[in-house]
Protein backbone atom coordinates (compact mmCIF):
# COMPACT_ATOMS: atom_id res chain seq x y z
CA UNK A 1 0.00 0.00 0.00
CA UNK A 2 1.49 3.28 -0.93
CA UNK A 3 1.05 6.12 2.14
CA UNK A 4 -0.53 9.13 1.53
CA UNK A 5 0.83 11.94 0.38
CA UNK A 6 -0.13 15.17 2.78
CA UNK A 7 0.04 18.41 1.22
CA UNK A 8 3.20 20.71 2.04
CA UNK A 9 2.48 23.66 3.98
CA UNK A 10 3.32 26.95 2.30
CA UNK A 11 5.22 30.43 3.63
CA UNK A 12 2.44 32.93 3.63
CA UNK A 13 3.44 35.90 1.47
CA UNK A 14 1.83 38.99 1.20
CA UNK A 15 1.57 38.33 -2.60
CA UNK A 16 -0.09 35.02 -2.23
CA UNK A 17 -3.59 36.72 -2.45
CA UNK A 18 -3.13 38.69 -5.70
CA UNK A 19 -5.39 38.46 -8.48
CA UNK A 20 -4.39 40.00 -11.86
CA UNK A 21 -7.63 42.30 -12.34
CA UNK A 22 -5.69 43.62 -15.68
CA UNK A 23 -4.69 46.36 -13.68
CA UNK A 24 -1.04 46.43 -14.05
CA UNK A 25 0.01 49.58 -12.43
CA UNK A 26 -0.82 47.53 -9.05
CA UNK A 27 2.18 45.53 -9.76
CA UNK A 28 4.29 48.47 -8.35
CA UNK A 29 2.42 48.64 -5.29
CA UNK A 30 2.43 44.62 -4.82
CA UNK A 31 6.28 45.20 -4.71
CA UNK A 32 6.06 47.80 -2.06
CA UNK A 33 3.90 45.46 -0.17
CA UNK A 34 6.01 42.36 -0.56
CA UNK A 35 9.30 43.83 0.43
CA UNK A 36 8.43 46.58 2.69
CA UNK A 37 11.12 48.48 3.74
CA UNK A 38 13.60 46.87 1.62
CA UNK A 39 11.48 48.20 -1.30
CA UNK A 40 14.18 50.38 -3.57
CA UNK A 41 11.81 53.74 -4.25
CA UNK A 42 14.12 54.29 -7.41
CA UNK A 43 13.37 50.76 -8.80
CA UNK A 44 9.57 51.00 -7.81
CA UNK A 45 9.44 54.32 -9.88
CA UNK A 46 11.22 52.88 -12.68
CA UNK A 47 8.64 49.96 -12.60
CA UNK A 48 5.59 52.44 -12.16
CA UNK A 49 7.38 53.99 -15.23
CA UNK A 50 7.70 50.89 -17.23
CA UNK A 51 4.31 49.98 -17.12
CA UNK A 52 2.83 53.12 -18.41
CA UNK A 53 5.32 53.25 -21.29
CA UNK A 54 3.90 49.82 -21.91
CA UNK A 55 0.20 51.07 -21.69
CA UNK A 56 1.03 53.68 -23.78
CA UNK A 57 2.39 51.66 -26.61
CA UNK A 58 -0.49 48.85 -25.97
CA UNK A 59 -3.46 51.40 -25.77
CA UNK A 60 -2.60 55.03 -26.99
CA UNK A 61 -1.27 54.37 -30.34
CA UNK A 62 1.80 55.71 -29.87
CA UNK A 63 4.58 55.14 -32.17
CA UNK A 64 8.21 55.84 -30.87
CA UNK A 65 11.58 55.76 -32.38
CA UNK A 66 14.03 53.18 -32.16
CA UNK A 67 16.11 55.06 -29.87
CA UNK A 68 13.37 56.18 -27.57
CA UNK A 69 12.57 52.16 -27.32
CA UNK A 70 15.83 51.39 -27.07
CA UNK A 71 16.05 54.08 -24.15
CA UNK A 72 12.81 52.43 -22.72
CA UNK A 73 14.15 48.57 -23.10
CA UNK A 74 17.29 49.57 -21.05
CA UNK A 75 15.16 50.47 -17.98
CA UNK A 76 13.31 47.26 -18.30
CA UNK A 77 16.93 45.39 -18.16
CA UNK A 78 17.63 47.81 -15.28
CA UNK A 79 14.71 46.72 -13.23
CA UNK A 80 15.14 42.77 -14.17
CA UNK A 81 18.93 43.06 -12.93
CA UNK A 82 18.02 44.59 -9.58
CA UNK A 83 14.30 42.20 -9.53
CA UNK A 84 16.51 39.08 -10.23
CA UNK A 85 19.56 40.33 -7.35
CA UNK A 86 16.82 40.93 -5.02
CA UNK A 87 15.30 37.26 -5.42
CA UNK A 88 18.57 35.92 -4.94
CA UNK A 89 19.12 37.73 -2.05
CA UNK A 90 16.42 36.00 -0.73
CA UNK A 91 16.75 32.40 -1.81
CA UNK A 92 14.54 32.33 -4.05
CA UNK A 93 15.85 30.28 -7.59
CA UNK A 94 17.31 32.86 -10.56
CA UNK A 95 18.27 30.20 -12.78
CA UNK A 96 16.79 32.46 -15.80
CA UNK A 97 19.38 35.05 -14.85
CA UNK A 98 21.73 34.80 -17.84
CA UNK A 99 18.67 35.45 -20.11
CA UNK A 100 18.59 39.04 -19.30
CA UNK A 101 22.28 40.07 -18.70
Amino acid sequence: MTPKKTPTTRAKHPWTSFRDNGDHSALADLLVQALGAAADSGQVTRLRQIIERKNEAQYGGTFWSRQTAETYLEQVRRFTAWAIRVLGERGYGTERAADVE
